[in-house]
Order: structure tokens, then C-alpha cells, then sequence
């Protein structure tokens, strides 16, 4: 199996569940000044470097996405059970997160995880990899993109960290003591 072209690619679910996440994140933020939201030159230091490892990434996984074949076998069902969960964390999470306004955000999913989005975002590709899940060049793709992608989150996350630690001070490193990074790591 290769490469294909289909209605039932990866693609429909990917953008369904990206459709959904930017949704609420809309919904939510609705009420919100822009300046209250954060910026990237503060948080990231230089916004090209964001694109790169941050959202480029992502972009080619859902470019990635319209050739992998959602596989109708064994590892579908786990997969969209595990896709519908990091999707659900991830619209509570962005709820969570927006409503706190510009305070440290610790109640809800960031008492286990201080990165509970970006755990969200995993599990809900790991979900979709699950369902796409075949001996082909395009699942393999599909994960080392993934792999790449997670890299690149994670350079995000340290940018943050150090961001939060300047803006929360004590408070956050308090934080960081007692909650981990992802979750249970």
C-alpha cells in the first residue's frame, strides 16, 4: 500500500477534529481582547522559529493526512476512541485556559499536565494514526512527520517554560515542582 487520494484518508478526521479545537478556541476567546491573549515575541522570542518547529509541522501532518487510508481493522475503533479523548481534553483544556484570563493556569487538566494542550494534540494523532494504522510508506510518513512534529512541540513548551518562570516567577516554579511537564513525565 502507498499513497492515496480518498474521501476516507486521514485527512477528514484530522480536519474535523482541527475544525472543532478552532472553534471553541473562537467561542471561547469571543469576549477577549487580543493583547490579553499573549504574544509570540514574548513568549517565543522570534515568531519565524514558532512556524517552523511549531505550526509548519502540524501543517504537514494535515497535508500527510489526505494520503494515509483510514483502515477499517482491528486498531480503528481504539483509534477513534483515543481521537475523540484528545479532542475532548483539548476543547476543556482551551476552555480552561481562556477563561483564567492572564493568571497561572493550575485547576482542570493543569493539575496533571502543565502542557495539557499539547498532550491533547498528541493523543488525538496518535487516535488518528491508530486509525490510519497500515505496512505503508504513507502511515510511516505519517508517524516520522508526527515524531518531527512532537520536536518541535516540545522546543515550543521550553520557550513557554521559560516565559511562564519570567511572568509567574516563584508561583510558577512552585508549579513546576509539583505538576509534570506532559503527563507522568
Amino acid at each position: 500500500m502507498g499513497f492515496s487520494i480518498g474521501a476516507l484518508n486521514l485527512w477528514l478526521p484530522f480536519a474535523l477534529g482541527y475544525c472543532l479545537v478552532w472553534l471553541t478556541i473562537k467561542l471561547a476567546s469571543r469576549n477577549i481582547k487580543r493583547e490579553a491573549a499573549g504574544g509570540y515575541a514574548e513568549e517565543y522570542g522570534n515568531k519565524q522559529l514558532v512556524y517552523l518547529f511549531g505550526y509548519y509541522p502540524f501543517l504537514a501532518l494535515a497535508i500527510a493526512s489526505i494520503f494515509v487510508p483510514i483502515q477499517f481493522d482491528i486498531l480503528f475503533w481504539p483509534g477513534l476512541i483515543v481521537f475523540i479523548f484528545g479532542i475532548t481534553i483539548n476543547i476543556i483544556t482551551i476552555n480552561t485556559f481562556i477563561r483564567s484570563g492572564e493568571r497561572l493556569k493550575t485547576s482542570g487538566f493543569y493539575r496533571y499536565s502543565r502542557n495539557p494542550m499539547y498532550l491533547a494534540n498528541l493523543i488525538y494523532i496518535l487516535g488518528l494514526t491508530l486509525m490510519g494504522w497500515a505496512q505503508s510508506c504513507a502511515n510511516l510518513f505519517f508517524i516520522l512527520l508526527t515524531l518531527f512534529w512532537m520536536g518541535g512541540t516540545h522546543w515550543c513548551v521550553l520557550r513557554e517554560e521559560a516565559h511562564l518562570a519570567k511572568k509567574f516567577g516563584q508561583d510558577y516554579l512552585d508549579y513546576k515542582k509539583r505538576t509534570p511537564r506532559y503527563w507522568l513525565i
